[in-house]
C-alpha cells in the first residue's frame, strides 16, 4: 500500500498529517505538539493494521486529546458510551490489551464544522476502502468485536 492509500501514511489521503506521538506526548503542559486549533486527527495502535478512530473537532485538537484523555481515565468505572470521547472506553480496552495509543493530526482552521465532518467522512470512506472495515473504535466501537 503506497503513502496517499494508507491510512497511517503520512500523506494519506493528500493530506500531510502531523508525526505518531503518544497521547501525554501530544499534550503535555508546556511542550504539548498537538496544536491549538481546529483539526481532524486520527488514533492507531502500532502493529495493528488500519486506524482505531478517526475524529474532527471544532474545539482545539489539543482540548480533543484531553477529552479522550478524561475519557480513558473513567473508562473502568463507565459504560460505553458514557465518556468525554465517543472512543474513549474503545480506546482503553485496546490499552488494557498492551496496546500502545498513537495520535495524528492535521490543523484545519479555514474549514467550517460541514466540511470537517465532511473530510471526517471521506477518511473513514477511504479507510473502509482500503482495509474493508471501519476503524475500530469508529461508530462507538468495541475492541475485539
Amino acid at each position: 500500500m503506497d503513502d496517499a492509500s494508507d491510512p497511517q501514511g503520512r500523506r494519506w489521503q493528500g493530506t500531510e498529517w502531523s508525526p505518531w506521538t503518544t497521547l501525554d506526548v501530544a499534550i503535555k503542559p508546556y511542550h504539548a505538539l498537538a496544536p491549538q486549533q481546529p483539526g481532524l486527527y486520527r488514533i492507531r495502535c502500532p502493529g495493528l493494521s488500519g486506524l482505531i478512530y478517526v475524529g474532527e473537532t471544532g474545539d482545539t485538537l489539543r482540548n480533543r486529546f484531553h477529552h479522550l484523555q478524561r475519557a480513558i481515565a473513567k473508562a473502568p468505572g463507565k459504560a460505553k458510551g458514557e465518556s468525554p470521547h465517543v472512543a474513549g472506553y474503545c480506546v482503553w480496552q485496546h490499552l488494557q490489551a498492551g496496546h500502545t495509543i498513537e495520535l495524528s493530526w492535521v490543523a484545519t482552521p479555514d474549514l467550517d464544522k460541514r466540511e470537517r465532518q465532511g473530510r471526517e467522512c471521506d477518511l473513514i470512506a477511504a479507510h473502509r476502502k482500503a482495509l474493508g472495515r471501519s476503524p475500530t473504535c469508529q461508530f462507538a466501537g468495541t475492541y475485539g468485536k
